[in-house]
């Protein structure tokens, strides 16, 4: 599906459509909290969200259609879909709980929208992911102000975030939050984020690296230059990761549990046949020794490498960070995706990983966040048309890689022609090329 599935030509609602999808369907019979959502089922607690989500961006001034509407329209109409799978009775509490619905929703909602421009999918499943976060920063003072700034680094200004958390409080029913408490909360986040300067840009008084560590719970002193880059791929078995590393990284180190079982022969499995296996525990536990020392001498060398494994939750690429950040290097994380999303990976892999590892692997999968690393590429593969290349590093706005390559490629041909053709009156707009080519090759 696409953004596009949810609206009518006149981009209202089309919940005739969306109710039909089994998704939205098991809303209906998904209980909500007694004390917080009198409104009733889930369903009509989404309804009443977006609702109030369409006045609040008018009264903001959010042209209906645009991509900032439809990202935060889109992410209201997924927000609560986790709920289905994660609604459990507490005995403790006597009411219903929903304990990380917002993680199972960003899943739910990857799932539904593969088919959508990936960077706008991502925004979308990051707000839904996180959309919990702002009902609880101002819980304690002194994680307040850390919470918002962790949340500015995300991919999306913390603007979306607010207008979404307005309306989810808008739209429930309860005897506790009125509509007064909820504008007076929601002005007072507003001052913070005014005080940090992050409603629309990520807080920028911290060095991203030192950001990492605090993310990670590193405390200890760090070398003081970024001297190496570490590249940590990111994506499903199949996906192309293999191919990207020959094509972009070749002059870069390569560290890969595959490649090391290879060289032990665990499993049969040699660089010839390139066999995906997992060897015994001891077996694992050897392959973990080398390739944390392999990792550990290309720190001390400040040698960049490429960490070359799914990589596809985030306390794996955590225990990674924990133990390189001491060395402070630039972090790169490359997520690459097949068309279709996993169901090309399965095909890709078909006799080699079965069809409930593919499974287990999405249902645990999380994407990397801007707060895990200095720059976040994300390669998309199409059937039709062009691969798509995107970067994010200290802004919302991803940069086309491809598109940077061509405004770099036709800056030196125009450089060149002028310098051949001898118009030295244009010697400040050569100068000028080399600074711009110069700032994009940095």
């Amino acid at each position: 599906m696409k953004f596009k599935d949810f609206f009518n030509e006149d981009y209202t609602v089309n919940w005739d459509s969306i109710q039909k999808l089994h998704w939205f369907e098991k809303l209906k019979t998904t209980p909500q909290s007694s004390v917080w959502h009198k409104e009733g089922d889930v369903f009509i607690h989404t309804q009443n969200v977006v609702s109030e989500l369409g006045v609040i961006l008018n009264d903001n001034g959010v042209k209906c259609g645009s991509d900032e509407w439809l990202i935060c329209m889109v992410a209201a109409i997924c927000h609560d879909l986790g709920k289905a799978d994660t609604t459990k009775w507490s005995d403790e509490k006597n009411d219903y709980t929903t304990k990380n619905h917002g993680v199972a929703g960003e899943r739910i909602t990857r799932n539904i929208l593969f088919d959508e421009d990936i960077v706008l999918r991502e925004k979308v499943c990051y707000m839904v992911r996180h959309h919990m976060t702002l009902h609880h920063v101002l819980d304690k003072d002194e994680e307040a102000y850390p919470r918002l700034i962790k949340l500015s680094h995300g991919i999306v200004p913390i603007r979306y975030m607010l207008y979404l958390n307005k309306a989810d409080s808008f739209g429930s029913k309860n005897d506790i939050e009125t509509r007064e408490f909820i504008e007076t909360k929601y002005n007072k986040i507003v001052s913070m984020c005014a005080v940090l300067n992050c409603y629309d840009a990520p807080y920028a008084l911290v060095n991203k690296s030192d950001l990492i560590r605090k993310f990670i719970g590193y405390e200890g002193t760090p070398n003081k230059n970024n001297n190496f880059c570490v590249y940590i791929l990111c994506g499903f078995p199949g996906c192309g990761k293999t191919t990207y590393i020959k094509e972009e990284l070749s002059d870069k180190k390569v560290i890969s549990r595959d490649i090391i079982r290879c060289e032990l022969g665990i499993g049969g499995a040699t660089k010839e046949n390139d066999k995906k296996v997992v060897g015994t525990k001891e077996e694992e536990d050897k392959v973990s020794e080398i390739f944390d020392k392999m990792m550990m001498d290309c720190c001390y060398n400040k040698e960049s490498f490429v960490l070359d494994n799914t990589n596809l939750k985030y306390q794996y690429r955590k225990e990674y960070l924990k133990k390189i950040m001491k060395f402070n290097p630039l972090v790169k994380i490359i997520y690459i995706e097949a068309p279709h999303y996993i169901f090309t990976c399965k095909q890709r892999r078909a006799g080699q990983i079965p069809k409930f590892v593919f499974d287990r692997m999405d249902n645990n999968f999380d994407f990397p966040q801007l707060y895990e690393c200095n720059e976040l590429v994300i390669y998309k593969q199409h059937i039709d048309g062009e691969d798509q290349i995107v970067k994010f590093s200290s802004d919302f706005s991803p940069k086309n890689v491809k598109l940077e390559q061509k405004i770099l490629n036709d800056l030196r041909i125009t450089k060149g022609a002028m310098i051949l053709d001898g118009y030295e009156c244009y010697d400040s707009c050569i100068k000028y090329m080399d600074e711009l080519i110069k700032k994009y090759v940095g």
